[in-house]
C-alpha cells in the first residue's frame, strides 16, 4: 500500500478507461536539463491529451493565502506611511500660513515684558526655577484694564505655549490659580489691556482675531495636542489687597 507522502502532486485524467496494456520492463528515468524526470527520454506530459489535475496540499494552500493577505497588508501599510509623511508636510505648511496670517494683523509692541515666573505663588520652584521662599514677581498689568486669558494649564505645560507666543510677538505672564483643588496657572496675554468701553471696538476685535489665529497655529505646532486656545476670554485685572 502506497504511503501518503508518495502521492504525486498531479493526476492525468483519462476520458475513457482502456484495457490493461502489457508494457515492457520499466526504464529508469534519467534527469532532464529542466530537472524533471523522464521515462525513456520522453517527458511525461508529451503525448497526453487527457486533462491534468494538480494536487495542492491543504497546508500549502493555506500558506499561499496567508502570503497573499500579508502582501495586501504590507501594501496598505506602505501607503499609510507615505500618506502620513505627506500629511505632516501639509501640516507644516499650514502652520506657516497661519503665522503669516497672524503677522498681517500687525501686532502692536507689548505694553510690558512678559515672564515665566508664576505670579501669586510665594514658593516657586518648578516653572521659573526660583528658590523656595522667593517673593512672587510683580504683576505688570494695570488695574482696571481687561487682559486676554488664553488658557489655564498645569505650570510645566504652559511653558511651551509661552515660548511659542513670545516667538510670534505675544508677551504673556503666568498667574497662579487653583482649579478643583489642583494648582495651575493662567496664561495671560499682556500685549494690550483694554478699557471696558474698548471691548466693543474694532481694535479689540482685530487683537482677538490675531490671538485666535495664533491659537490654531499653536495647536498644529504642538502636534494637534490640546486645544487651539478656543476658550480665551477677557478678564479685568483687579489687584489683590495691598498690591500696588
Amino acid at each position: 500500500m502506497a504511503k501518503k507522502d508518495s502521492i504525486p502532486p498531479f493526476e492525468i485524467m483519462r476520458s475513457r478507461p482502456g484495457p490493461p496494456e502489457v508494457t515492457a520492463a520499466p526504464v529508469e528515468a534519467s534527469p532532464s536539463p529542466s530537472g524533471l524526470g523522464t521515462a525513456g527520454g520522453t517527458p511525461w506530459w508529451v503525448g497526453s491529451s487527457a486533462p491534468i489535475v494538480l494536487r495542492v496540499p491543504r497546508g500549502l494552500a493555506v500558506v499561499i493565502c496567508l502570503a497573499l493577505v500579508g502582501l495586501i497588508v504590507l501594501a496598505y501599510f506602505v501607503g499609510v506611511v507615505r500618506g502620513s509623511s505627506g500629511l505632516e508636510a501639509r501640516v507644516n505648511t499650514a502652520v506657516e500660513v497661519e503665522l503669516l496670517q497672524a503677522s498681517q494683523h500687525g501686532m502692536a509692541p507689548p505694553d510690558v515684558r512678559g515672564s515665566k515666573q508664576i505670579i501669586g505663588r510665594k514658593e516657586d520652584t518648578g516653572v521659573s526655577g526660583a528658590k523656595p521662599g522667593t517673593e512672587s514677581p510683580r504683576d505688570p498689568r494695570k488695574p482696571g484694564l481687561n487682559y486676554m486669558v488664553l488658557a489655564t494649564l498645569p505650570g510645566p505645560d504652559a511653558i511651551p505655549l509661552v515660548d511659542f507666543l513670545r516667538d510670534n510677538g505675544v508677551e504673556t505672564i503666568l498667574v497662579s490659580v487653583t482649579v478643583r483643588g489642583s494648582e495651575q496657572v493662567k496664561v495671560v496675554a499682556v500685549n494690550k489691556g483694554f478699557e471696558g468701553a474698548e471691548l466693543n471696538s474694532q481694535a479689540r476685535g482685530e487683537y482677538q482675531s490675531m490671538l485666535r489665529t495664533l491659537g490654531r497655529a499653536w495647536k498644529r505646532h504642538n502636534g494637534n495636542r490640546g486645544d487651539a486656545l478656543g476658550t480665551m476670554y477677557f478678564d479685568k485685572y483687579v489687584p489683590p489687597d495691598g498690591a500696588h
